[in-house]
């Protein structure tokens, strides 16, 4: 008898661990799942402090995308600024804005690359045409602009060129013409020297009409799209 009762302990004994466990199991559960919940709070709110920041930051830096100016305490709006600007220049700024897209577009098209060096051989020649008022540089901060500021013209217009040069062509008896009914313009300079700047003067203004043919063209040919109320 007692070695059966012995045996039978023995078979209750993993059922009572079993249920022990659960037991344990179940009564630390309740008081972990507050903490866990703070603590996803106390993250939350920090994430959304953070964020308030971030934006109250940007407002300070950007402001002016929505308040241009203020006077007097009176906001000026930025849906103002840019309809005045829109009524005054629009037309103007758009339209340079689309040729200088049919430009890239169309150099890209044609694979025109640029080198460096022919970059700054075009930076020599304006500080040369410049120098009568001081250099490239000076000429540009009169207008308080830079180098920089200028760049991107710089090289739509040396890849026009590359585009469109080769429809120019100045004939010596063109130079010789201009030359003779401006001689007098050119009375302290060498005849030879003067044929040069002469030739270089009617190759500009060639180049000039050219670039003003082709880019109606290509106008012609693209299909633009202006959303501006005025600028039409």
């Amino acid at each position: 008898m007692a070695s059966a009762k012995r045996s039978s302990a023995k078979k209750s004994s993993p059922q009572k661990a079993s249920a022990r466990a659960m037991e344990t199991s179940m009564e630390y559960m309740p008081s972990d799942m507050p903490a866990v919940k703070n603590q996803s709070q106390t993250f939350t709110m920090v994430v959304a402090a953070l964020v308030l920041i971030v934006l109250a930051m940007g407002y300070v830096k950007f402001k002016y995308l929505l308040i241009p100016a203020v006077v007097d305490g009176g906001p000026i709006f930025s849906w103002q600024y840019v309809k005045a600007l829109n009524q005054t220049a629009g037309k103007q700024v758009i339209d340079q804005l689309i040729v200088e897209k049919l430009i890239a577009q169309e150099a890209k098209n044609q694979k025109i690359e640029l080198t460096q060096e022919e970059i700054d051989a075009e930076i020599a020649r304006l500080d040369e045409q410049f120098k009568s008022v001081g250099g490239l540089d000076a000429f540009l901060s009169s207008q308080g602009l830079k180098k920089a500021d200028i760049q991107k013209q710089l090289e739509l217009n040396l890849k026009v060129q590359k585009i469109v040069a080769g429809k120019v062509n100045v004939t010596a008896e063109e130079v010789d013409k201009y030359y003779t009914e401006n001689a007098a313009d050119y009375k302290d300079k060498k005849v030879e020297e003067a044929k040069t700047e002469i030739k270089q003067l009617l190759s500009d203004q060639a180049l000039q009409q050219q670039v003003g043919t082709w880019i109606q063209d290509l106008r012609a040919k693209a299909k633009i799209t202006i959303n501006l109320p005025v600028a039409k």
